[in-house]
């Protein structure tokens, strides 16, 4: 299952770097486009140390987890043109590092324990952008040629991912490692394959769009 869902996450890193490296819209999505290079690169990253026997990656994810989330949120700024959005986005970029500054800082928390608390912030604040977003395409006029608008794909894809994540990461640092612990582990690859899923197939149909 994990190098299925690497298959998917490195299919849609390529295919969105050859589309929109010379395209005029480049600026515009190039968080994203980050984004799904640092994933790509993370779990290259994160498969070596586990090939060299470090049993304990949490800190590579860990730190992920922070960058993650602001590529996102400075991507939904990029391309929000709705103020409300544009608000919520600095509001959540402001409130979503100083939580986690704050958190690091004075709970002594080290990086070799896996975050959860970061990652369902970051993918309540993420729900909560993404819900917005869609909102502001559902109000415009790309609504009618939606099967052609790539940010409707990636925030669909987005969408299901994070509030599939929310739960999942709620009672991950809960569980012992066991069957349950690991099914988790299957349920989380199966939403990041359904997110790039999304994102290829909003890539496919809007290929030929003309810009």
């Amino acid at each position: 299952m994990y190098y299925l869902c690497f298959l998917f996450i490195s299919l849609s890193s390529i295919l969105y770097l050859y589309r929109y490296i010379k395209d005029s819209t480049f600026k515009k999505i190039r968080f994203f486009i980050l984004y799904l290079i640092f994933t790509v690169l993370v779990e290259l990253v994160v498969s070596f140390a586990l090939n060299k026997g470090v049993d304990n990656t949490n800190y590579i994810y860990n730190i992920y987890s922070l960058i993650e989330f602001n590529l996102l949120f400075m991507f939904y700024y990029e391309v929000s043109n709705d103020k409300i959005t544009k608000r919520t986005i600095i509001g959540s970029i402001t409130l979503f590092n100083v939580t986690c500054f704050t958190w690091y800082l004075f709970h002594n928390f080290s990086f070799s324990h896996f975050n959860s608390f970061v990652i369902v912030l970051g993918a309540f604040l993420m729900a909560i952008i993404l819900f917005l977003s869609l909102r502001e395409i559902l109000l415009s006029d790309k609504i009618v040629n939606y099967k052609t608008d790539i940010i409707f794909w990636i925030t669909t894809g987005l969408l299901l991912y994070y509030l599939g994540s929310i739960p999942l990461m709620g009672i991950y640092s809960f569980m012992e490692k066991g069957v349950a612990f690991f099914q988790i582990h299957n349920i989380q690859f199966v939403v990041t394959i359904l997110l790039h899923s999304c994102v290829i197939i909003g890539l496919l149909w809007s290929w030929k769009k003309v810009e």
